[in-house]
């Protein structure tokens, strides 16, 4: 297959409230689309946004339809930030987030979301890592005090990191090394972005993953996920008087880090010619 590479650098970070509101607009069309079929033309979208003293970001939309809420918190950091030698980290980092904190044992916190009637995922690229859970709206106070205990209280074992990496390896070799879509895109990602920091794909290279040890993975969540690494969003059945009490609450004591560095994009090299690759 042939590949060019690219003639212009690619583009930078979006800007938070950019990504706040794209992400509000999702977690309002989920909850219109649980509440059922709209009976009236929708109203524009209103956002209130703050920012705590340790730096975490809130973003809050009303909307007093189906009785839900969605509380989705958005750490900015992704496979872009990972060094050399640790692709994959940001992946696993994410899956330990569900195996055990300061006070919610391994394994429970989707449990958790579940019993009151909700639901809970995550996602992650090559610039974000994000939680995101919808649930009754009585249960909003409970949905912040889970994030905010594996915000700075995440526990990480041994045992579970054995666990971690032999699920990110296995993902990796079913998606990319076992497909041909995936060992495609890999590919052109290696060819067409050799020195800009998106040529790390999120799952992580095979040699990285077995190579990864606790103290990179302790290092890496206490640089990235503290409050002013964070975006908080909060939309649904609920009103920015309740949230702002509800959010100092429970984020309000959590301390902030050092800034953590972001990676800087160098120049896209010059375009050499055409290049083969084989599958």
């Amino acid at each position: 297959m042939l590949v060019r590479k690219p003639r212009g650098r690619l583009g930078g970070r979006c800007c938070w409230p950019a990504l706040a509101l794209l992400i509000v607009a999702i977690c309002l069309g989920l909850l219109g689309l649980l509440a059922g079929p709209a009976q009236a033309a929708p109203k524009a979208l209103a956002l209130e946004t703050w920012t705590l003293d340790n730096g975490l970001k809130v973003v809050f939309a009303a909307r007093q339809g189906a009785p839900l809420v969605s509380v989705q918190i958005v750490y900015h950091v992704g496979s872009r930030d990972e060094k050399p030698g640790q692709h994959g980290i940001a992946r696993v980092i994410r899956e330990m987030m569900f195996r055990g904190s300061q006070n919610v044992p391994p394994g429970v916190h989707s449990r958790l979301i579940g019993r009151v009637g909700g639901r809970a995922s995550s996602a992650g690229d090559e610039d974000l890592t994000s939680f995101h859970n919808t649930v009754p709206s009585p249960y909003l106070d409970f949905v912040l005090a889970l994030e905010a205990d594996r915000m700075r209280g995440l526990k990480l074992f041994d045992d579970t990191l054995v666990a971690v990496k032999q699920s990110a390896l296995a993902s990796r070799q079913r998606q990319v090394e076992q497909n041909a879509v995936g060992k495609a895109v890999d590919l052109l990602r290696t060819q067409m972005l050799e020195t800009h920091a998106y040529e790390n794909g999120g799952a992580g290279t095979a040699a990285d993953l077995r190579r990864l040890t606790l103290a990179d993975c302790q290092a890496f969540y206490d640089q990235n996920f503290v409050p002013n690494n964070a975006t908080l969003v909060i939309a649904g059945a609920s009103t920015e008087a309740e949230a702002r009490v509800l959010v100092l609450k429970h984020f309000g004591g959590l301390a902030a880090g050092d800034q953590p560095p972001r990676t800087l994009e160098p120049p896209t090299p010059a375009p050499g010619g055409v290049r083969r690759v084989r599958l």
